[in-house]
């Protein structure tokens, strides 16, 4: 549902269907309410979707219209808060964590500053997915934010989820790494290790 539902999202934007769109929205922000139930979302998360969707309620059809994107912009915010959390002081930073488990606990001492700063660079690369998305939503035509949020926004991410390994194969040579295929099939049926 995670891959279907972004591009559900943007055909119905591109044709014109609110009510899809709501109930698209809907599905997503249902998915936010069963992390939040297993404590993998914070509340502020959920309370800021839960004013959003009073608010539409309550304002112009249109003004209801935009915030029904809210949910996408908010997987972001979400996903960067994650990333972010984990590199106050005493924390692991979460890409050390990943590491740790994709090579059992092993990790070389170059690798652990790395990680740190791979974990600042996703905190800030999805952070600025969420303001380009949010500005896009507000000023932008619904196909234009749509395109972004719902397609090119997750090619971005695969790219520089891409970059970052190849960077890591020419600093690092002497070190083993693991594709971004098998770090992905590493941590399917993990994510309550990473995310804690």
């Amino acid at each position: 549902m995670a891959c279907a539902c972004p591009l559900a999202l943007h055909a119905a934007v591109l044709h014109g269907n609110p009510w899809l769109v709501a109930l698209i929205s809907a599905a997503i922000a249902a998915n936010f309410i069963l992390l939040a139930a297993r404590k993998a979302l914070p509340w502020w998360l959920i309370a800021a979707a839960a004013v959003a969707a009073l608010a539409a309620g309550l304002m112009d059809r249109q003004i209801a219209a935009r915030l029904a994107f809210l949910p996408p912009i908010l997987i972001y915010v979400f996903l960067c808060w994650a990333f972010a959390r984990t590199l106050v002081p005493g924390r692991e930073p979460l890409v050390t964590r990943i590491a740790r488990l994709v090579r059992d606990g092993e990790l070389p001492e170059p690798l652990v500053v790395h990680t740190r700063r791979a974990t600042w660079l996703w905190a800030v690369a999805l952070a600025l997915l969420a303001a380009v998305s949010a500005v896009l939503a507000r000023f932008a035509e619904p196909a234009t934010w749509s395109f972004f949020t719902n397609i090119l926004s997750y090619a971005l991410l695969g790219a520089l989820f891409v970059l970052e390994y190849l960077y890591r194969l020419v600093r690092y040579p002497e070190i083993r790494h693991d594709t971004p295929w098998r770090v992905a099939a590493g941590m399917v049926g993990r994510a309550g290790e990473v995310f804690r």
